[in-house]
């Protein structure tokens, strides 16, 4: 059986990312959870081990999804990244889209197409 992979689920909107984290956790994802960019950068630092994935709102309070995935690849280099969010317009971030591990999925989605788009990224970042 292949070990539990580590994925950083970033979201503000408390019932979302409780839903978005039980859909993970039910296929066997490892969660780490956080409420903004800051609490997520607090969260990977106090986390030793390695962290496959970042699923992460846009459009949050503090700092947003793209200068957090920016950070947050320095430091974790081979992360993958799923941008999620509420709101039309473009969909990647300005700067990130010509990255292979980067996907996005638009709210609200069902939880056979975000876990197809996990595993699709885990599998193009050699996690899966």
């Amino acid at each position: 059986m292949q070990p539990s992979r580590t994925i950083l689920l970033v979201e503000d909107e408390g019932p979302v990312r409780r839903l978005i984290a039980r859909i993970l956790e039910l296929a066997k994802y490892n969660i780490l959870e956080a409420i903004h960019g800051e609490d997520a950068l607090s969260v990977s630092d106090a986390f030793s081990g390695e962290i496959h994935l970042l699923v992460t709102d846009i459009m949050m309070p503090v700092m947003n999804g793209q200068e957090l995935a920016t950070r947050l690849s320095a430091l974790r280099p081979g992360l993958g990244i799923l941008f999620i969010s509420g709101y039309p317009g473009k969909h990647i971030p300005e700067g990130l889209e010509n990255r292979a591990k980067v996907e996005y999925l638009a709210k609200p989605f069902k939880a056979d197409v975000l876990l197809a788009k996990v595993k699709t990224l885990l599998f193009e970042s050699g996690f899966a």
